[in-house]
């Protein structure tokens, strides 16, 4: 299966733009043979870690339907793993990544280990796993890594890829230099 993964830039206020982006890589996808692309986590709608409300352009799924503005992303044959912020009950959000392609929304994971230190979002309570022609996948979101028990979890109801979507809002080079380390051991 060939695999990638796109690292681009967060869209904090402008949701529109994140996925007019990630439209042009599936695009890309479909023309290289790629089956499946892995965003990074709050692609679209940005990191919330430090918000005091819900972020502007934060998505709400209903009854498992693609929302508005994620369906043309499912409209690609290549199936993608887009990480957003979710607006779930009330006010509460949620950092997850939904599954897409063929035409739909296969389903969402919603980080279960939100930031070590503080965060605004709340945990997810489900270690959900997806289907791509035959081969079963779980997906852990950044901080999600450091724990084992969700890929133990995923792993024992037929999981044989982890996809790990990660953001941690550093400059790529300090950050490439004093976390690489953490990142392998994860």
């Amino acid at each position: 299966m060939n695999v990638a993964s796109f690292q681009g830039p967060i869209f904090v206020d402008n949701a529109r733009d994140a996925v007019h982006i990630l439209r042009r890589q599936l695009t890309r996808c479909e023309a290289e043979n790629v089956e499946m692309l892995c965003t990074p986590e709050a692609f679209v709608g940005g990191l919330a870690d430090d918000a005091t409300e819900p972020p502007l352009f934060a998505i709400r799924i209903t009854n498992d339907l693609c929302p508005d503005e994620l369906e043309s992303l499912a409209d690609s044959a290549v199936t993608s793993i887009v990480g957003f912020t979710e607006l779930g009950h009330g006010v509460t959000i949620y950092n997850s990544a939904a599954v897409l392609g063929q035409g739909r929304l296969h389903g969402v994971y919603r980080k279960v280990f939100p930031a070590q230190h503080r965060s605004s979002y709340a945990a997810g309570s489900e270690l959900p796993v997806f289907n791509h022609n035959g081969t079963t996948f779980g997906i852990v979101i950044c901080n999600d890594a450091n724990y084992v028990e969700p890929a133990r979890v995923m792993a024992k109801v037929g999981a044989s890829v982890l996809f790990a979507p990660m953001n941690n809002a550093l400059p790529v080079e300090p950050a490439r230099r004093s976390l690489q380390g953490q990142w392998r051991t994860a």
